[in-house]
């Protein structure tokens, strides 16, 4: 038994490490960071590694629920806290311009050696111990109180084509339309014109990104 544990945890450790090593090699190769999509989108009209992200995301939200209903995983869905999740998105969103990097952009860049990024990352250590246990902990449980969560349909964590229905084809149709929304803004223009000097290109970057995060 002991043995088989062992062996479990050795494969989870080995299986961390390679995707870890995989993923921040595509991170670091793409430039892939959060704050230089909406960065570039809003103040250079840039929206190259925003169609990075886009892609990602539709690539993500197509494989996790594939491997949903193959049984493979279990989706499990948050529930919704209005103010918390405005609240705490407007924090993240003043993070990362501070900062200069979103938590993958900062992590990779601290793999680069830069030192302002072992700095944020620490930070990063010091508001999760204060959310979690520290001075911050009374505010998250005031903000994330039973009264404070959204039900939708019913649900406190409803997903998207609930709103609309139940099933597979609901399912399945909301999902295409978004990808094809989605697709559609990435496709305009003439986004495959831009050419980054060195290392992966955006499409490479978003699909790679997205591949990874279905694993």
């Amino acid at each position: 038994m002991e043995a088989a544990t062992a062996s479990v945890t050795a494969g989870f450790i080995l299986s961390g490490l390679i995707i870890g090593a995989v993923f921040g090699f595509i991170l670091q190769r793409g430039q892939f960071c959060m704050n230089s999509a909406f960065r570039d989108t809003l103040f250079m009209k840039d929206f190259t590694m925003f169609r990075a992200y886009l892609t990602a995301l539709v690539i993500m939200v197509i494989g996790a629920n594939i491997l949903e209903e193959m049984g493979a995983i279990v989706l499990k869905r948050q529930t919704l806290y209005p103010l918390a999740n405005i609240i705490g998105g407007y924090m993240f969103g003043i993070g990362m311009v501070l900062a200069e990097g979103c938590g993958s952009g900062i992590l990779y860049r601290t793999g680069e050696g830069l030192l302002s990024a072992w700095v944020a990352v620490f930070g990063f250590f010091m508001g999760i111990g204060a959310t979690a246990n520290g001075i911050l902990n009374p505010l998250l449980l005031l903000l994330k109180n039973e009264s404070s969560s959204l039900s939708l349909s019913g649900k406190p964590n409803a997903a998207l084509w609930e709103l609309i229905g139940n099933g597979p084809a609901i399912k399945w149709s909301v999902i295409s339309v978004v990808s094809c929304m989605l697709l559609f803004f990435i496709l305009r223009g003439k986004p495959f014109t831009v050419k980054k000097p060195e290392g992966l290109s955006w499409p490479a970057t978003g699909v790679c990104v997205g591949v990874m995060g279905v694993v």
